[in-house]
């Protein structure tokens, strides 16, 4: 079998692209289980994407089924990640309630007495 340059050359670049997406894997899991990312923010998932990209462009040289599924899965799942944390804080905000009416009483709750609120002493041992 003749492999030109060309050839040569795209496969070079498509494994290195797969170790680029390897190791935006490995610090992007680094990051998270040291506390330097944070799950709640889309940028651990866009790493992810990132990455499993990268790795799906490494497969088109030497294709691996079970790799393809695993990348594509992690692709679909950082893209809905990455929307609903865009979305989330949208979505929890709640509307400002606007002023109580002059015209209307408003019957207050009962404060609590701070002859209720006495702190318990406590007991500790010499």
């Amino acid at each position: 079998m003749y492999i030109s340059f060309e050839d040569y050359d795209l496969l070079i670049l498509c494994r290195s692209i797969g170790l680029v997406g390897f190791s935006t894997y490995v610090m992007a899991f680094t990051a998270l289980s040291l506390g330097w990312l944070d799950s709640k923010r889309p940028l651990y998932f866009a790493l992810v994407l990132f990455a499993s990209t990268c790795v799906l462009i490494s497969l088109s040289v030497e294709f691996n089924l079970a790799s393809a599924f695993i990348q594509s899965f992690y692709i679909v799942i950082s893209s809905f990640g990455i929307l609903r944390r865009r979305t989330a804080p949208a979505e929890k905000t709640a509307p400002q309630a606007s002023a109580p009416q002059a015209s209307a009483p408003q019957a207050s709750a009962p404060q609590p007495s701070k002859v209720a609120l006495q702190a318990v002493p406590s007991f500790t041992r010499a």
